[in-house]
């Protein structure tokens, strides 16, 4: 674990799980919120501190308007929570290795999770 709220997720089960709080925006509302559209630092699972803006940042999916799931150039996916109106904060939930998440992304196509519709049920975005 890395600062005192970090966790790491090492399988894909996990991850599924974690995502079954949230609602993933489908790829067309991607565009509407980015983690560029913010300002400073954030730290990443990889164990350094980046820039939420920088162009070495990718972006692989935003959750629920607040929430992005960012992949460094050391191959480490950090989700970061932005926290605060006037002055944001970001904290790093979680962190796992790009295969989980793409994994995620391919099995669900940016569709969410319906945690109230068991833990295998994907439902499609009106």
């Amino acid at each position: 674990m890395i600062g005192d709220r970090m966790k790491e997720i090492k399988s894909y089960e996990d991850l599924k799980e974690e995502f079954m709080i949230y609602k993933v925006l489908p790829m067309e509302s991607q565009k509407i919120v980015n983690a560029k559209d913010f300002d400073g630092l954030f730290k990443c699972g990889c164990g350094n501190q980046h820039e939420i803006n920088s162009d070495e940042i990718e972006t692989l999916i935003c959750v629920a308007f607040n929430r992005f799931v960012l992949k460094c150039k050391k191959n480490t996916c950090s989700m970061v929570a932005v926290k605060g109106f006037f002055t944001t904060k970001f904290i790093t939930e979680f962190f796992c290795k790009p295969k989980l998440v793409n994994k995620l992304i391919k099995e669900t196509n940016y569709h969410y999770l319906d945690a109230s519709a068991g833990l295998t049920q994907l439902v499609e975005f009106p």
